[in-house]
């Protein structure tokens, strides 16, 4: 469905994370609080396997949901999904390229948008 009007978004958060290594696996989860005009809660996991080498699959899920509806918003806000393959290039930098898609609930609630995003990631440490 498309529609035809714009969405800003414009978001500060606090966000808990909870990382898990163990034997190569990597799991995290955290949960954020926004605190925009649509003030609401969100999780998220992510986990990577390692395949071969400096390879790895990383997958991630987040989900937002309203604490405090907005004039004629709903529950559900956005659920972002995201599939990649990385590569650990040196001790303190990664690189992924992925896909994620990203469903938006409209303020109506009854309008959705759908989002199909190709992402190149570098992540550092330092």
């Amino acid at each position: 469905m498309s529609v035809d009007y714009p969405f800003d978004e414009h978001r500060l958060y606090q966000q808990l994370s909870i990382k898990n290594e163990q034997d190569g696996l990597d799991a995290r989860t955290a949960g954020k609080l926004r605190g925009d005009i649509r003030t609401g809660f969100g999780t998220s996991s992510r986990g990577s396997i390692p395949i071969k080498g400096k390879w790895y699959l990383a997958s991630y899920n987040e989900i937002f949901i309203h604490v405090r509806r907005a004039t004629g918003a709903k529950l559900f806000d956005q659920n972002r999904a995201y599939a990649a393959l990385g590569a650990t290039v040196n001790k303190t930098t990664r690189v992924e390229v992925g896909y994620l898609q990203q469903t938006l609930s409209r303020f109506n609630g009854r309008a959705f948008e759908y989002n199909h995003t190709f992402q190149l990631a570098l992540f550092s440490t330092r």
